[in-house]
């Protein structure tokens, strides 16, 4: 498998007004560049060829931006102020820049001449937590004012593809 650019966004909900923020609706995109290092084992050497592998995968982060669309409430007269502000914050800081996963996956491979079908399904398990070791989310009170509640999570990568690979030259063989 070779490496890839993915783009994670997942959104957070909270159902209890913090702070006098009534409701917030955040969302955060993780884009990553994912190198994948793996041991392949081919059942068959004809047509079709089913395979698994298994090994890690190290993920260098690229950019984290936190979305959050928050209304707040007056503390005095418990009314909505400010409805549907929205933050962009980057939380590169943050965030760990390099992650490592271990996993494998499975697949089908189907020769043809100079071209081959394939669908795999791949999935990786992550071995640290997202947070930068150097950051203490616990201490992080003044973001809660700014619409920003972090927590320590873990990004389990599951991948399913399907596709076709041509080859650009030929192999001439010596007899």
């Amino acid at each position: 498998t070779e490496p890839t650019i993915n783009r994670y966004a997942f959104q957070i909900q909270y159902d209890n007004p913090i702070n006098e923020i009534y409701a917030i609706d955040q969302t955060e995109t993780n884009i990553m560049l994912n190198i994948p290092l793996n041991v392949r084992f081919t059942f068959l050497n004809n047509r079709f060829q089913p395979y698994v592998k298994f090994g890690g995968q190290m993920s260098l982060l690229l950019s984290v931006e936190t979305e959050s669309k928050l209304e707040r409430l007056d503390p005095e007269t418990g009314e909505i102020i400010n409805p549907s502000e929205t933050i962009k914050r980057d939380h590169s800081n943050y965030r760990e820049r390099l992650n490592y996963y271990v996993g494998g996956g499975l697949g089908l491979r189907m020769n043809f001449n100079k071209f081959y079908l394939f669908a795999e399904a791949d999935y990786y398990h992550p071995l640290n937590n997202m947070l930068a070791s150097d950051q203490n989310r616990f201490e992080q009170s003044n973001l809660w004012s700014e619409a920003w509640v972090d927590s320590d999570f873990r990004i389990i990568h599951a991948f399913f593809r399907v596709g076709i690979a041509r080859s650009l030259y030929s192999i001439k063989k010596i007899r």
